[in-house]
């Protein structure tokens, strides 16, 4: 039992070491220089959840978040913080009680501000990795040991601009932001 334990300490030290030395990395998958403006839509077993618009804006102590709905109402505004957290200046109840802030500041974070590796060790109990699939997209996920609670996804666009595309296993969701791209010659 002691050489057991023994081991398990060696391993764990072992995976904290590899995590420590992170030699090619991206601090995020969609690194915003300026404001921007998103299609969002939900979706919680192939039926769609919410759909609207998102604004984000980078500020020095986090990004600034405005979801609207189809219209342009503002339905929830605050600051989500690089450690996910969120400062909610204003939520409508429907919203609050149904988890929106938790999920909005949940993309927010895996998206924008959580690092990945590109050279993701096996053995690490926690990573964050990234690599490029066969279309040139960006794709980032966590590893929880076997597990990978979620996926995130960027796709450029010549036309469209791009797309974001985040699936949470827990819950099971799939959200889905596409760039307002400016129109092109103004």
């Amino acid at each position: 039992m002691r050489s057991l334990c023994l081991l398990f300490i060696l391993i764990s030290i072992a995976g904290c070491a590899g995590i420590a030395e992170q030699t090619d990395s991206i601090s995020s998958v969609s690194p915003v220089d300026s404001s921007t403006l998103y299609t969002i839509r939900i979706e919680q077993s192939d039926t769609t959840r919410f759909s609207g618009l998102l604004a984000i804006e980078p500020r020095t102590d986090g990004m600034w978040t405005i979801l609207l709905d189809a219209t342009g109402i503002p339905l929830l505004k605050g600051l989500v913080r690089s450690d996910g957290t969120l400062e909610m200046a204003y939520c409508v109840d429907a919203l609050r009680s149904g988890g929106m802030p938790d999920l909005l500041s949940r993309i927010i974070e895996y998206t924008y501000f959580l690092a990945a590796r590109h050279d993701c060790p096996w053995y690490a109990p926690y990573r964050v990795c990234f690599s490029r699939d066969e279309a040139g997209s960006l794709v980032k996920w966590q590893k929880i040991g076997p597990f990978n609670p979620w996926v995130v996804k960027r796709q450029l666009h010549e036309e469209r601009g791009e797309t974001i595309t985040m699936h949470l296993k827990i819950p099971p969701v799939r959200v889905t932001l596409q760039h307002l791209a400016e129109e092109k010659g103004n």
